[in-house]
C-alpha cells in the first residue's frame, strides 16, 4: 500500500512489507526510495504560456498608448498656447465681437460632417448584415450535420476553379531557375486574394517559404494582440502596412522587403523565374486570373459571401500558444484539403514552413515518396501519387495526414480557448 508514501510531501526512504492480497501475510521486505512530484496539466501549461505572451503584448500596448498620450498632451498644449496668442491679438485689433463669431462658426453644420455620418451609418449597417450572414453560414450551411462538410469542400473546389487552378502545376524551367539559399518569409493571411496570388506564384515557381499569418483582429480594441502584424509593419515601415509582405534575406547588405502583391509577383518572376517558359495558354490563364475584375469577383462574391467566417483564415480565432519550432506543411495551393489546413493555421496565428509540392515538382515529390510513402494508402503508392496535406510538428514529433485530423490536432495542441 503506497498511498501514504505517495501522498507525503517529503521523499520516503526505507523498507516496505510485501503483502499478499488474499491472506494478507507478509512475504518479505522491500527497500525503496519514493519521491513524488506534482506535474501541472498540459492545458495549464499552455494557458500560462499564452498568458505570458498576452501580458507582454499588453505591456507593449500600454507603453505605446502612454507615448501617444504624452505626445497628444504636448501638441494640445502647443495648440492652446497658439490659440491664446491669436485671441489676444484679435481682441486688441477687433474687440470681443470676433470671439462670438468664431464660436458660432465652430457649431455651424457642414456638408462634410453629414457625409461622414452617412458613411458611418452605411458601414455599421453592412457590418451587422455581414455578422448575420456569418451566423447563417456557420450554423445553417457549414455547421449542418454530415452535409456541411461536403458543402465546405464543394465551396473550396469552386474557389479553386474561380482562380483557374493557378499553382496546380510547376511552370516549365522553374527547376533550373535561380533558387534562394535562405527561405523567403511571407507575412499574409489566408482570406486575402492579394496574398493568394503570391502563394500561387510561389507554388508555380516551386519555391518554399516561411508563412507568418497575420489575420485581422475581431475588433480594433484587441488589434495589438496580433502575433506578427507589428513585425510585418516594422519590415515595410510607415509607407507600407498592407499585406502581403515578402522578406528576402538572400542579400549580403540587408534583407529586401517588398509589399503589395503586384510588386512581389514581378520580383519573384524576375529573380527566381529567370528560366521559366510559359505557353500561350498559361500566359492567358494567369493574365485572366490576375486581372482586376477577376480578383474583385473572387474577393467579394466568393470570399465575402462564402468564406468570411473568422475560423476560415480571416480573423484571429481563439487564444493559442506559439510553437517553439516551426511546423512544416506539405501542400499545393488549389487543393481544397490543403486550403482547410492553411485556414486553420492562419486563424490560430501559427507560423510554418510551406513546402509546395505541386504537380511537376519532381525532386520534392520524389523525396516525399521516399520519406512518407509507407504511411499513406497502398493504392496511392502503386499509382505513384502522394498524399497532401501533411503536417509535421517537430515540437511533438508528430506527422499528421488528412485535413480534418490536422485541424483537430492543431486545436487540441495549440489552442487554449
Amino acid at each position: 500500500d503506497l498511498d501514504k508514501q505517495l501522498s507525503a510531501k517529503e521523499p520516503f526512504n526505507g523498507s516496505l512489507p510485501l503483502k499478499n492480497k488474499k491472506n494478507k501475510k507478509t512475504k518479505g521486505m522491500l527497500n525503496v526510495r519514493i519521491a513524488t512530484q506534482e506535474f501541472s496539466p498540459v492545458t495549464l501549461h499552455k494557458m500560462s504560456t499564452q498568458q505570458q505572451e498576452t501580458i507582454y503584448k499588453q505591456t507593449k500596448q500600454i507603453d505605446r498608448l502612454s507615448q501617444k498620450n504624452e505626445s497628444l498632451q504636448h501638441s494640445v498644449e502647443q495648440v492652446q498656447q497658439q490659440q491664446q496668442q491669436q485671441q489676444k491679438q484679435q481682441q486688441q485689433a477687433r474687440g470681443d465681437t470676433t470671439d462670438m463669431m468664431m464660436d458660432t462658426d465652430v457649431f455651424k453644420p457642414t456638408k462634410r460632417r453629414s457625409a461622414a455620418r452617412l458613411e458611418c451609418l452605411v458601414v455599421s449597417v453592412m457590418a451587422k448584415m455581414l455578422s448575420v450572414w456569418q451566423m447563417v453560414l456557420a450554423k445553417c450551411v457549414y455547421g449542418f450535420p454530415v452535409i456541411g462538410a461536403y458543402i465546405d469542400f464543394f465551396v473550396l473546389f469552386v474557389g479553386s476553379l474561380l482562380r483557374l487552378e493557378l499553382g496546380y502545376t510547376v511552370l516549365e524551367g522553374a527547376a533550373v531557375s535561380k533558387r534562394p539559399k535562405k527561405l523567403l518569409k511571407l507575412y499574409e493571411f489566408e482570406g486575402s486574394i492579394e496574398c493568394k496570388t503570391v502563394r500561387e506564384t510561389l507554388c508555380a515557381l516551386d519555391l518554399d517559404c516561411i508563412i507568418y499569418p497575420c489575420p485581422s483582429a475581431a475588433g480594433s480594441s484587441d488589434a495589438y494582440l496580433s502575433r506578427y502584424a507589428d513585425e510585418a509593419q516594422k519590415w515595410c515601415g510607415k509607407k507600407g502596412g498592407a499585406l502581403p509582405v515578402l522578406v528576402d534575406e538572400n542579400y549580403a547588405d540587408a534583407p529586401l522587403v517588398l509589399y503589395k502583391n503586384d510588386r512581389i509577383l514581378q520580383y519573384l518572376k524576375d529573380e527566381y523565374g529567370n528560366n521559366v517558359k510559359m505557353t500561350f495558354l498559361q500566359r492567358l490563364r494567369y493574365g485572366v486570373a490576375n486581372q482586376r475584375v477577376s480578383m474583385l469577383v473572387y474577393k467579394y462574391l466568393y470570399t465575402t459571401l462564402l468564406r468570411s467566417l473568422p475560423a476560415q483564415g480571416n480573423q484571429r480565432y481563439g487564444n493559442t500558444v506559439k510553437p517553439s519550432k516551426l511546423l512544416e506543411l506539405y501542400s499545393y495551393e488549389p487543393s481544397p484539403f490543403c486550403v482547410r489546413v492553411r485556414e486553420t493555421l492562419s486563424s490560430l496565428e501559427i507560423p510554418y514552413v510551406l513546402k509546395n509540392v505541386a504537380v511537376g515538382s519532381k525532386q520534392k515529390r520524389q523525396e516525399f515518396k521516399v520519406k512518407f510513402a509507407k504511411k499513406y494508402p497502398k493504392w496511392r503508392q502503386k499509382m505513384g501519387l502522394i498524399q497532401v496535406p501533411l503536417l509535421i510538428d517537430p515540437n511533438t514529433e508528430k506527422e499528421v495526414f488528412e485535413s480534418e485530423d490536422i485541424k483537430k490536432y492543431l486545436l487540441k495542441t495549440y489552442c487554449v480557448a
